[in-house]
């Protein structure tokens, strides 16, 4: 399952961000669904398992996604942060301690400067 959580901030309005004539949340739900849409090409068809969009905290809502669908493992990219956002705790961070299940985190390629 292709799986992205939406999330503001609960104090943020709905309509400080408005472009359109569609409520923010609706928006971020289309550019979501859009972006998982270019990568379902890519997964086989016999372990596709849908899209689906979610309104929440991102780390709780892939915890509770993967409960929901008995998942076995759930893969997460991370962002390579460090510092001050180690400290604090990434999502793919979040993920990994609460999860029911394993976790993979997979990280973009480091780029090597010459």
């Amino acid at each position: 399952m292709l799986f992205r959580s939406v999330g503001l901030p609960a104090d943020v309005p709905q309509d400080l961000w408005k472009t359109t004539d569609e409520p923010l949340l609706d928006v971020l739900k289309q550019r979501a669904k859009q972006y998982l849409d270019e990568y379902e090409t890519a997964i086989p068809a016999e372990v596709f398992g849908g899209v689906q969009i979610t309104i929440g905290v991102p780390w709780q809502a892939i915890c509770d996604m993967a409960r929901t669908l008995r998942a076995d493992l759930v893969v997460v990219g991370s962002h390579g942060y460090a510092g001050f956002d180690r400290l604090l705790g990434t999502t793919a961070a979040k993920v990994v301690n609460h999860a029911h299940c394993s976790v993979l985190v997979v990280r973009e390629p480091h780029s090597e400067t010459t």
